[in-house]
């Protein structure tokens, strides 16, 4: 499809080379996610669907497929077309709060990091120092999103 900068997450144990430890248990959380980079905007798949990780491995590798299914037959524009209803359904800022707050998309962050660079972008954006508001709620819309993605990820 085009995508670049994967990075496939999973809960399962890694040996130094990032190669799965096959003698490990499986993880309480099955969960899987892709995260890439397509045409510029970053995206993910994730699935915790089923019990194990090769089954939500599986259920994103079909999704995929599907996809690459559709640009290769594809309608016109279907694939832009899936990706932004994908995105229209979700909530929170448009944008990832990584790039707003100046993180690298696939930087892991503390909470400590979060409010360190969002204490920074505020004094700069903040209206009564001579900066922009629409920047200022941006900034503001982005640490909310980063609090609550941390809450949710250290929830499971």
């Amino acid at each position: 499809m085009g995508g670049t900068k994967i990075v496939v997450s999973t809960n399962l144990p890694l040996y130094r080379d990032g190669y799965p430890m096959t003698s490990a248990m499986e993880p309480k959380d099955p969960g899987v996610a892709v995260y890439f980079v397509l045409d510029g905007k970053p995206m993910a798949f994730a699935c915790d669907r089923f019990q194990y990780v090769y089954e939500n491995i599986e259920a994103i590798a079909k999704t995929i497929h599907a996809l690459r299914g559709i640009q290769r037959w594809g309608a016109s524009d279907m694939m832009e077309r899936a990706f932004t209803g994908f995105k229209a359904l979700a909530d929170g800022p448009s944008e990832d709060w990584r790039i707003v707050l100046g993180f690298d998309l696939f930087e892991i962050v503390t909470r400590k990091m979060i409010e360190s660079h969002y204490r920074e972008l505020v004094k700069q954006h903040h209206p009564d120092k001579g900066g922009d508001r629409e920047d200022f709620e941006r900034v503001m819309r982005a640490r909310e999103a980063a609090i609550e993605e941390l809450t949710y990820a250290s929830d499971k």
